[in-house]
């Protein structure tokens, strides 16, 4: 099942609440509040990885392939990258860049047995990050967030455009590997903080 965004996602805890009320999956708006209490983490959860996943999708086998096959620039010459090039280096900045990275992408995450798409992704990710973000590294996000789904636990993947699957995290961690090896080509100074 592919699922698309709300138009406006100020109204996502209205939507969630009026989708499960709605379905009979609740009996009275107090449950339906804690519901929507717990669908609000799951959310949360979501869009930081989905965000995350567009960035993905441009290591997967080499840079210069798994770019190439996914439609993308090489790193250095990608519209993603140069706009990292201009924020401040930092953990918040990798992780921007991240989602700056896959919002194109031709690839589906799959999140408890629900496909989304990366321009969906995107939008949640951003919000996610302005929201929850607190000067975690990057590395310890995508660990936390773009592991394993929220409440079931189960392994978040990314569906390639060849039908083929990887795990997000994997994805992930290897484009913020060729970011950092970016970075060192070009010698900049990275501020271990953010």
């Amino acid at each position: 099942m592919f699922v698309k965004a709300p138009r406006a996602l100020s109204n996502l805890p209205n939507f969630i609440a009026i989708t499960f009320h709605g379905s009979g999956m609740v009996g009275d708006m107090a449950s339906c509040n804690e519901k929507v209490h717990i669908l609000k983490a799951t959310f949360a959860k979501f869009v930081l990885i989905l965000g995350l996943f567009i960035f993905l999708k441009g290591s997967f086998l080499d840079a210069g392939k798994a770019s190439a096959s996914l439609g993308l620039p090489a790193l250095e010459d990608s519209k993603a990258f140069r706009q990292f090039m201009m924020r401040p280096m930092s953990d918040l900045s990798k992780l921007m860049y991240l989602i700056d990275r896959l919002s194109d992408a031709n690839i589906e995450i799959r999140y408890d047995n629900y496909y989304y798409d990366t321009k969906f992704a995107a939008r949640l990710a951003r919000w996610f990050l302005a929201r929850f973000y607190r000067g975690e590294t990057a590395e310890q996000m995508v660990m936390h967030w773009c592991n394993t789904s929220f409440p079931s636990g189960k392994l978040i993947w990314v569906r390639l455009p060849d039908g083929s699957f990887r795990l997000s995290r994997e994805i992930l961690l290897e484009e913020l590997r060729e970011l950092d090896s970016a970075i060192e080509k070009l010698s900049l100074p990275q501020n271990p903080t953010s």
